[in-house]
Parts: C-alpha cells; sequence; structure tokens
C-alpha cells in the first residue's frame, strides 16, 4: 500500500512540474485504480429460502449399568451309587415258566430241588431265544451255575421242568466266596453244578 501511495505522489509531482498529457493522466488513474484497496462490501447469497426446522428426536435415557453378580461356583456332581444287586429268590412245586428282573451282568443260581424225578432248569434272554440249559437230573439236587457270564447273555426268563419242590436264588456275583489256593474245600456247600 505505501508502495502505491508513493508511486501516486511520484506521478502527481511529475505532473506539476511539466503540463500533463493525455497518456500521462491515463498512467495516473491506471495506477490510482491498482493501487485502491479492495472492496470489503459482502455479497449476499443468491439463494435465501426459508427451510423449516427439522425435527430431531429427543435424546433417551441410557440407563445406569447394574451390578452383575459374581458368579458362584458350581459344585462338581457327585457320583450316585449304583445300588448294589439284591438277591432275587424264587420258589415253587412242579413246571414253571418264570419272568426275572435281573441286573445287567453276571450273577450266581444257587438251586435246590427235592423231588426224585427229572429236574431241569433252562434260561431264555428277552428275546425268547434259549441261552443254556442250566440243570437236567434225576432226583435230589443242589448246586451253584454261573448265569450270564458270557459277553451279550442276559436272562429274562426260566423254565423249570419238576415234579417236586424247588428254590432258585440268583445272587449278586460278591456273594462268592473267595477261597484262597492251596487250600482244603469240603462239604456239599461247595459243588457247583454237581447233584448231592
Amino acid at each position: 500500500m505505501k508502495q502505491a501511495i508513493m508511486v501516486i505522489v511520484v506521478l502527481l509531482l511529475a505532473a506539476c512540474s511539466s503540463a500533463p498529457n493525455e497518456a500521462a493522466i491515463q498512467t495516473a488513474i491506471e495506477m490510482t485504480k491498482i493501487a485502491q484497496p479492495p472492496s470489503t462490501s459482502t455479497l449476499e447469497p443468491t439463494n435465501t429460502r426459508k427451510s423449516s426446522p427439522s425435527l430431531t428426536p429427543k435424546p433417551t435415557n441410557t440407563p445406569e449399568p447394574t451390578n452383575t453378580r459374581r458368579p458362584t461356583n458350581t459344585p462338581l456332581p457327585t457320583a450316585t451309587p449304583t445300588p448294589e444287586p439284591q438277591p432275587i429268590i424264587l420258589t415253587g412245586k412242579g413246571d414253571s415258566v418264570l419272568e426275572v428282573e435281573k441286573w445287567n451282568g453276571p450273577a450266581l443260581a444257587k438251586i435246590k430241588y427235592n423231588g426224585g424225578s427229572n429236574f431241569a432248569v433252562i434260561n431264555y434272554d428277552a428275546q425268547d431265544e434259549r441261552i443254556d440249559l442250566l440243570v437236567n437230573t434225576i432226583g435230589k439236587y443242589e448246586g451253584i451255575i454261573p448265569l450270564d457270564f458270557t459277553d451279550g447273555e442276559y436272562t429274562a426268563r426260566l423254565e423249570v421242568k419238576a415234579s417236586g419242590e424247588w428254590e432258585i436264588q440268583i445272587l449278586p456275583i460278591d456273594r462268592i466266596d473267595l477261597v484262597v489256593l492251596p487250600t482244603t474245600i469240603q462239604g456239599p456247600e461247595c459243588l457247583i453244578g454237581m447233584p448231592t
């Protein structure tokens, strides 16, 4: 800006010293235009349309955080003890077919017969398939027979053929008397599957 004023002053002084000619006047006018500060007027917007305010939803209340309980230690499940199998005692006289509700796994059949004629005991599975001929003798009998010792065997039914009284006890395997060998065994209770 100071330079522009000095140029104007110089031009004016030059003009005063000699008669201004037309070219000098035009130059002075042009220089004055360059030296003027630009206009500070503000432009108004050309498209001034009024807009209606938009509806802004009210802010929702954020819920306060709740205190979460600390997890409790869940106790480990305890093993439910398996009930021990209970002896099954079947008695009768003469021929009979008996349903047996035995536990899974092996057992002992302690069988006693007091008749004088033929005595037979046959076991069957749940599909009525014959498993084994457990006893087949004539006359009195007392013995202990293994029952369901083979994989997949499960006695569901017994058939008894007899003329006299009989008793069948189905016992859990833990009822076996353990004998440490060498030893001496005597008496009719040690006979397994043998008539007395």
